[in-house]
């Protein structure tokens, strides 16, 4: 703490104890001289301003874990946002790739089909030939 406000502290404490005399019997009781009570006084000001620093020492410390904490966390989720990311990529990049030989192996098909066709339509004709041939040489003989 401050040791302007720690002054101002036992400044105002003295303050107080010079308005009086507080040596002088009131009602005919003793009083306790001033200067212990302002020494315990005084010390106990002393235990509780260090014990205020040791207190705000332990705040700076948590707050400083915090932020520490803070900062790791979030270098954690920016490390599974990044990692998920890539995932992301690959998968895409492997479905791309995925997709353009599907549409190869699709385009063969087509292709195979077409010839497939183009083959019964040569084997039809072949047919009706071998039939019109065999027809004409039965009817010929």
């Amino acid at each position: 703490m401050d040791n302007d406000k720690m002054n101002k502290g036992r400044y105002r404490l003295a303050l107080k104890a010079k308005k009086r005399d507080m040596s002088v019997s009131i009602f005919g009781l003793e009083k306790i001289p001033a200067e212990p009570l302002l020494k315990l006084a005084l010390e106990e000001i002393g235990e509780q301003e260090s014990y205020i620093e040791e207190l705000e020492e332990k705040v700076r410390q948590l707050e400083k874990e915090r932020m520490d904490s803070w900062k790791e966390e979030k270098k954690a989720l920016a490390h599974e946002v990044k990692t998920e990311a890539f995932l992301l990529a690959k998968r895409n990049q492997y479905y791309s790739k995925l997709e353009a030989r599907l549409v190869k192996a699709s385009e063969h098909v087509r292709r195979l089909i077409d010839s497939r066709n183009e083959l019964l339509k040569e084997i039809l004709t072949l047919k009706e030939q071998v039939q019109r041939l065999t027809e004409e040489r039965f009817n010929d003989k």
